[in-house]
């Protein structure tokens, strides 16, 4: 299936780092859901983008009716669908099943598949079964690694200029979080916001949720949105945010990068000691307590919410938290700093590039 074709500078970006981001695999879990899409791209030295296979999942515990929690709507199409060859496109496969878990426990699964998907299936079960597990853990079990404070009042928190923050970084050492916001600039979209997957259906919702019409009545659309989304880092080059964590770091300021973001762009823009951000690293006693504990300030930046404590975590250990962003993150707390502001126009500034 076509997806698009790289310009000619896209290609010569993506031939830096052949081969990555083609695979792709990305799992949300909801109130009674977790929903997944999984793939593959090929890309030919011409620069064509092709989806080459697609596995969409949503999985649920039985909660609902007798029907596995299918909606009866839902079932109807899905029966008027296998029943109907000529709505069958060929490559294309929209199955409803129910499985038991290890402990017995019924679920539901709405599954489609294009291509060759068998082993995407599989890596989706396997997601499934460990996030469904239980723990007696609370913030592994909200996915979060430090408790979210809440005490956030956003609109007491003091905007100051990018002069000042000069200043602050300057002076201070300073560990960098990054969000989706800091890529948007590279033309990667957020899982959020306006122009991210939720324009299309909430990626955290019950079972199955929005996105099932989707799979059922127009799968080609579905798959060509996921494809694109994917394909976006694939297009990216490191935008003027990157640049300048990079030289920031090169002369000292910034001590670490952190970043929610699988994109490489941090490092394709010269960043070296970046990393990926996950739970084992931010358990007490884990390294990534370590990397915090090197910075006075930490800069927040192209986040919208504190979503696994981090935030919360500088914060309670002394950090000043300083966020750059275009809106107030519901995260600020009164004693907190905002620059208001696109990353990529205010952290060149902060290097003397703009």
């Amino acid at each position: 299936m076509f997806v698009l074709n790289l310009t000619r500078s896209q290609l010569e970006s993506f031939e830096l780092i052949w081969g990555s981001f083609t695979s792709f695999d990305w799992a949300f879990i909801g109130p009674g859901r977790t929903f997944g899409f999984y793939g593959r791209l090929g890309v030919d030295v011409a620069g064509r983008v092709d989806l080459l296979g697609l596995c969409v999942a949503c999985s649920a515990k039985h909660t609902v009716d007798e029907h596995g929690g299918l909606p009866e709507q839902l079932r109807e199409k899905l029966c008027s669908r296998s029943g109907n060859p000529a709505h069958e496109p060929a490559d294309w496969n929209v199955e409803f099943m129910v499985s038991e878990n290890a402990g017995g426990i019924p679920a539901s699964h709405l599954l489609l598949g294009y291509g060759d998907s068998s082993d995407l299936r599989k890596v989706h079960f396997s997601r499934y079964e460990s996030k469904a597990k239980d723990t007696d853990d609370p913030l592994t079990a909200r996915n979060e690694y430090y408790p979210v404070s809440t005490s956030a009042c956003p609109e007491a928190a003091r905007e100051i200029a990018v002069s000042d923050l000069q200043s602050l970084v300057s002076q201070n050492p300073v560990v960098a979080l990054t969000g989706a916001g800091i890529s948007t600039g590279s033309g990667i979209p957020s899982f959020r916001g306006a122009k991210g997957l939720e324009r299309h259906f909430p990626l955290h919702e019950p079972f199955p949720g929005a996105v099932a019409e989707f799979m059922i009545d127009r799968p080609q659309e579905l798959a060509r949105i996921l494809a694109r989304f994917q394909a976006a880092f694939i297009q990216a080059e490191p935008n003027d945010a990157h640049r300048a964590l990079a030289d920031l770091e090169e002369r000292g300021w910034v001590r670490h990068v952190i970043t929610g973001n699988g994109d490489k762009l941090h490092e394709r823009a010269g960043s070296v000691n970046v990393q990926l951000k996950n739970s084992e690293d931010f358990k007490p006693g884990a390294r990534g307590r370590a990397w915090l504990a090197e910075g006075n300030v930490l800069l927040a930046v192209g986040l919208g919410r504190d979503e696994h404590g981090l935030i919360s975590y500088a914060r309670d250990n002394g950090m000043q938290v300083v966020s750059v962003s275009p809106d107030r993150p519901e995260f600020l707390h009164r004693e907190d700093l905002f620059v208001h502001g696109k990353a990529e126009n205010v952290l060149p500034r902060l290097t003397g590039r703009k």
